[in-house]
């Protein structure tokens, strides 16, 4: 399930997204249904305060969201988020 924000694959089964890449960095990590949820909830509250957000890709690799990239990256998880619930 490749966006232009997230790519990575559902797996049904267990009901997580393998996340592979955030923007143009490369990642391997694995997100629940309440972990994505969580991170919904923060960006949409950062869009709403109109802030910029800087998500921590690695545990180390700051990717800087403008507005607009927010509002995508939102769309994205609410759509993983469909897939695995």
């Amino acid at each position: 399930m490749d966006q232009s924000i997230l790519s990575g694959e559902v797996d049904a089964q267990s009901k997580e997204y393998v996340l592979r890449r955030v923007k143009h960095c490369e990642t391997q990590s694995v997100l629940d249904a309440e972990q994505l949820e969580h991170l919904n909830h923060h960006i949409g509250q950062a869009v709403e305060a109109d802030e910029e957000y800087i998500l921590t890709v690695n545990d180390q690799i700051p990717v800087r969201l403008n507005r607009e990239e927010m509002q995508q990256l939102l769309l994205e998880i609410r759509q993983i988020a469909e897939h695995i619930q």
